[in-house]
């Protein structure tokens, strides 16, 4: 087969090719020898040779991977594992995209080609879209053709409609390849473009099957996080239709037991899952009454399920396949098992299931849990921490299992026995807390506290001048809140945290009745109108600091309340139908007209949160009357579950914007006793910015004017730097400020870099408004008066080139952070980025070399000696006695090709917040 290669047409070697694939013969002296042949013959290929062709590498190139608990039944059934592509064919590959391109713009072949790709049908797409995107999903050329694809599909779908089969292709090669796509990187409107046209109630879809509805539904649900709203309804409409076509079909009954839990979990995860849909899929999962045939891991979804519908009774579908997954806990993966729990404890609080006993289950899965191996992998407490919970063993090994900080989440607002009254009122048995509630308290304090002092930032950021400050403080704030995932913290444990963060926390049963009554009466209002979402309740007491006969004036009352339902799908269709999607912006976070900030989690938008509405509401009042005086009052938010971390955010801000103003909240199924602020926080969120204080840089300025008011003889005269420089407390000053030995180096270690020689003469050159140097020899140096650093702020001057160098680093950082370049996990804070990417940029690299005292003065000296900046370096790692290096850290990744653990030793910086 080789040898007849060098002849071969490209129809032969399509053809070979699809043979081998559909055979699963991976013969790599002929993928290769065909790879190079075919990419040799495109120009005289067909579309369908170059389909096909796509389509055989991308199957013998990626090798399906076995379900496991760590991917959905819907990712089990429609991706695959990707070995990694072959130079071979991904020269290939890239040669067909190259010349896919070239035929839809018009540039091979003349006229015949332009705008589409002559001879293509419908089917020829997906598979291109399909088998580009299973060989190669993070590559440049894959969107070069998913992109291509979409205009060749637009035409080709209005002129007969697409096949079932071709549609799950096309979604499903989208869904992986924004995957691989940066947020920032995802093309929004053609993503409208797709959804428009495949989501369309008018597009026809031909010789339609279970299998590929089971595909497209998983395809959207991962489309449905990343588009914006209007994109999201008409993927919801979409999900209706599907809904009633699998209840009037009878489809069900076509699909496997994984195929209809993956069913379940798309319709979950895009909230638009009927209680009849989830009654017929729970009898055909039980079956015959036997045990199912569910995997461990398939058990979560369908929980999942029943908790978003809260079915008015269990059905005996549900308590027989709860009652299975209880007998078989053993077989459950660790992080299964705690989206299990996570599942019971949203389930156990419909009203249908109150009449149930799920303590016992709890009780058992927690056990389950204990003899696991666990560690909590998240940020804080000075680096990647791992928290371990060892179980204890007769000197058996157990394997320890990495949880993420979302999953202990899960775990730590369902193991039972255990009741949460405060911070230290944890009540149960010593092993529960020695494995589970400790390592989480250590992370969730410094957690909050890390966030108070984000939301500080962020409001001084607000009140300073400088954009670049603003954008930072708010990039950072959002990056705290986004970067373990959790959207919330659950009902045993927001209590902690608004404490920490200044917010009180009022018991259930400490509730005003009247807020209680309005969420009776809108539950009943509401009970046929759709989905009910989140409901908020706001009372607010306030007044201006202005006393007339002793008495506060001004005094005002606020109630109101709020939720997040929508209306139903069914009353959707004709506003739907009749926007125009390409014109709807849903791209920003927060309101313009808002001082508030709202942060997407978990791929979903909070700024239509009951909780955030009434805020903003509560703002547009309080900015009114804040123009009497200073405001004095408190605020009271009840609601029907537990806030998410962006609310619980929002809340904070308002409590920084107005400091006289108390913040109170409570919600159902919260823990029954108060916990009233942290004084300390609350302290801190209500006075000065703490960066008001001295920096290291301003201290070390104020110890050289004291010295060399000391030793100058006249006011004109120069002083040696070396005599300046061993003044006691300019020493004290220098160690804190000089960036040598901030950073591991050493010409004899492999990968590090040499090390820094600051000096004293650099930082002084770097505040022309206070000294003057005179480079020498000797170096000298004297202070500048008024008049001299009036003259250095115009023209070329030192004070004007350095203004102009500091506003250049923030764009610089800004831009940066935006493009996805910050380092992530970095120890000591977000928004941190790489020194040396700063120092690339053209703008800066100019203004600092006419900046620098000399060649051996550096941009990471100017920025350490900066109050503007904060500067940091990963510490020296020692070895440690037995030979190790001290164990992995956040500045640490192993190298795939020779196993060698390489160390991160750059430096980073970051605007500082003032």
């Amino acid at each position: 087969a080789v040898a007849s290669l060098q002849t071969a047409t490209p129809q032969g070697v399509a053809n070979m090719l699809w043979a081998y694939a559909r055979l699963e013969a991976r013969e790599e002296s002929f993928i290769e020898a065909a790879c190079h042949r075919m990419a040799a013959a495109l120009a005289e290929a067909e579309a369908q040779h170059i389909a096909n062709a796509t389509w055989a590498v991308a199957k013998l190139t990626a090798t399906p991977s076995s379900p496991s608990s760590s991917s959905s039944s819907a990712e089990a059934l429609a991706t695959a594992a990707t070995s990694g592509a072959s130079p071979a064919v991904e020269a290939l590959l890239i040669a067909v995209s190259s010349h896919l391109h070239e035929r839809m713009r018009g540039g091979v072949g003349g006229g015949q080609w332009l705008r589409r790709w002559a001879g293509c049908s419908t089917r020829h797409v997906s598979m291109l879209c399909w088998g580009f995107a299973r060989a190669m999903p993070r590559h440049q050329a894959t969107r070069k053709v998913l992109r291509d694809a979409l205009e060749q599909a637009e035409e080709l779908s209005d002129q007969g409609g697409l096949k079932a089969q071709e549609h799950a292709n096309i979604l499903w090669a989208w869904a992986e390849g924004l995957d691989a796509w940066a947020p920032s990187e995802r093309p929004t409107k053609i993503l409208k473009r797709l959804i428009l046209m495949l989501c369309s109630p008018n597009l026809k879809l031909l010789e339609d099957s279970a299998l590929a509805m089971v595909m497209s539904c998983g395809a959207l649900a991962k489309l449905h996080r990343v588009v914006e709203t209007a994109s999201q309804q008409f993927i919801e409409k979409w999900f209706e239709r599907t809904s009633r076509r699998c209840i009037q079909a009878r489809v069900l009954s076509q699909l496997k037991s994984s195929e209809i839990v993956a069913l379940l979990r798309a319709m979950t995860g895009t909230k638009v899952l009927h209680a009849v849909l989830l009654h017929a899929a729970l009898r055909e999962l039980r079956g015959d009454g036997c045990n199912s045939r569910l995997q461990p891991f398939e058990f979560v979804p369908v929980m999942d399920a029943a908790a978003f519908v809260r079915p008015e009774t269990i059905p005996v579908a549900l308590a027989d396949l709860l009652g299975e997954a209880v007998s078989r806990l053993h077989e459950f993966e660790p992080r299964d098992l705690a989206a299990f729990l996570w599942a019971l404890l949203r389930l156990s609080h419909s009203s249908a299931a109150s009449r149930l006993d799920f303590d016992a289950v709890f009780v058992a899965c927690t056990q389950a849990l204990a003899q696991r191996g666990l560690r909590l992998l998240a940020s804080g407490l000075g680096g990647r921490q791992c928290a371990a919970a060892q179980p204890e063993t007769a000197g058996a090994f157990v394997a320890q299992s990495a949880l993420s900080a979302r999953e202990w989440v899960w775990v730590m607002n369902t193991i039972a026995p255990l009741r949460v009254s405060g911070e230290a009122g944890a009540e149960a048995p010593e092993w529960i807390l020695e494995r589970f509630v400790r390592p989480w308290e250590a992370w969730l304090r410094s957690f909050s506290d890390e966030a108070a002092d984000e939301v500080a930032g962020l409001s001084s950021a607000r009140a300073a001048t400088s954009a670049d400050s603003a954008a930072a403080a708010r990039w950072r704030y959002e990056a705290l809140l986004q970067r373990e995932g959790i959207d919330s913290l659950g009902p045993r444990w927001t209590p902690t945290t608004l404490s920490r963060m200044g917010i009180d926390y009022i018991g259930t049963g400490e509730v005003p009745e009247v807020a209680l009554q309005t969420l009776r009466e809108q539950r009943e209002q509401r009970s046929d109108g759709g989905r009910f979402g989140r409901f908020a309740w706001l009372r607010a007491h306030f007044s201006d600091d202005t006393c007339e006969n002793g008495e506060p004036t001004g005094q005002e009352e606020v109630l109101d309340f709020a939720w997040d339902g929508e209306a139903p799908l069914e009353n959707l269709d004709e506003g739907v139908a009749s926007m125009d999607i390409a014109e709807y912006d849903a791209s920003s976070s927060v309101s313009s007209r808002s001082p508030l900030l709202a942060v997407p989690l978990a791929g979903r938008s909070r700024e239509g949160h009951a909780e955030f509405k009434l805020l903003e509401r509560l703002v547009a009042r309080l900015v009114t009357a804040e123009k009497r005086g200073s405001l004095v009052g408190d605020v009271f938010i009840y609601t029907d579950r537990a806030p998410c971390l962006s609310c619980i955010g929002a809340l904070a801000q308002l409590c920084r914007r107005w400091p006289g103003l108390t913040a109170k909240v409570s919600f159902e199924k919260g823990p029954t006793e108060a916990l009233h602020a942290a004084s300390t926080v609350a302290q801190r969120l209500r006075e000065d910015s703490p960066t008001t204080s001295m920096s290291d840089s301003e201290r070390l300025e104020e110890a050289m004017h004291l010295a060399l008011q000391e030793y100058r003889v006249d006011k004109e005269s120069f002083t040696p730097i070396s005599v300046v420089g061993s003044n006691p407390r300019v020493q004290l000053s220098w160690a804190s400020v000089c960036a040598t030995g901030v950073r591991p180096s050493g010409k004899s270690v492999p990968g590090k870099k040499r090390e820094w020689h600051d000096k004293l003469m650099y930082f002084l050159s770097h505040r022309p408004k206070a000294f003057e140097v005179d480079v020498g020899p000797p170096a000298k140096v004297r202070l500048v008066s008024p008049a001299q650093a009036q003259d250095s702020f115009v023209g070329e001057g030192r004070i004007g080139l350095l203004t102009e160098l500091t506003s250049a680093v923030d764009s610089s950082i800004i831009r940066l952070l935006r493009n996805g370049k910050a380092f992530k996990g970095c120890p000591v804070g977000e928004g941190f980025v790489s020194i040396e990417e700063v120092g690339g940029d053209e703008k800066v690299s100019k203004l600092f070399r006419k900046c620098r005292l000399d060649a051996g003065d550096r941009l990471a000296y100017f920025l350490r000696h900066s109050e503007d900046f904060d500067v940091w370096a990963p510490p020296r790692r020692r070895p440690t006695v037995g030979g190790g290096d001290g164990g992995p850290s956040a500045t640490t990744s192993i190298d795939a090709e020779s196993n060698v653990v390489k160390e991160d030793v750059r430096t980073w910086v970051r605007i500082r917040l003032m």
